[in-house]
């Protein structure tokens, strides 16, 4: 998300005019300068959603690092939890741009919330103690998804650097990439509840 700015407009007229103790023509120029203050309020409603997804964080690692020994139960809650942060996610851009709510504050935690998620998740399925048995993640996943975050934000630092520019924008190809990492966490917490359906199914 971008902070809101202050628009300035600058309406110049330029006329001519003589005097009366001149013959000469003398140039009038008319500056009207317009200043519009647009909100800077970094605390909002999309912020606020983003800052309760970062709290949710809390329980669902918390369930999420049980699920090797806690059961069904576990891995359960740790999946409505998902789904939920997920719809958060959703909800704090769309209301982000529909109110014009934008702001540095929300560009900060809505990334950072995501790669929280997205990484903690992967890592914690891929390690062995505490992985569901059958279902682990294999360890170079979370090591790809780590290290494209690193270079990404090494190439935007480097060129940030370079240029004095900063380029680190939202993209579809970043969020393509986040909606398949959150995915594919989804798939391996309901992957036992489907394979242990398919026996009864097949059984009717």
């Amino acid at each position: 998300r971008y902070a809101e700015g202050t628009l300035r407009l600058r309406i110049c007229s330029v006329g001519t005019a003589r005097c009366a103790h001149s013959p000469r023509p003398v140039t009038l120029h008319v500056v009207t300068s317009i200043d519009t203050a647009a909100p800077t309020c970094r605390w909002n409603w999309p912020n606020a959603i983003t800052a309760g997804r970062l709290l949710l964080l809390i329980p669902f690692f918390a369930c999420l690092v049980w699920v090797h020994d806690g059961g069904a139960w576990a891995r359960q809650s740790s999946l409505a939890l998902l789904v939920l942060m997920a719809a958060t996610d959703v909800l704090d851009g769309y209301l982000a741009r529909r109110l014009h709510q934008t702001t540095a504050l929300g560009r900060l935690l809505d990334p950072l919330a995501d790669k929280l998620l997205t990484l903690g998740s992967l890592f914690v399925l891929a390690l062995d103690p505490l992985s569901q048995p059958g279902f682990e993640v294999p360890n170079w996943v979370p090591t790809i998804a780590l290290s494209k975050d690193l270079l990404t934000v090494g190439g935007v630092a480097w060129i940030k650097w370079k240029t004095g520019r900063n380029v680190a924008r939202p993209r579809i190809l970043g969020k393509a990439c986040t909606a398949l990492q959150l995915l594919l966490i989804g798939l391996v917490l309901i992957a036992p509840d489907v394979v242990g359906a398919i026996p009864a199914m097949e059984g009717i």
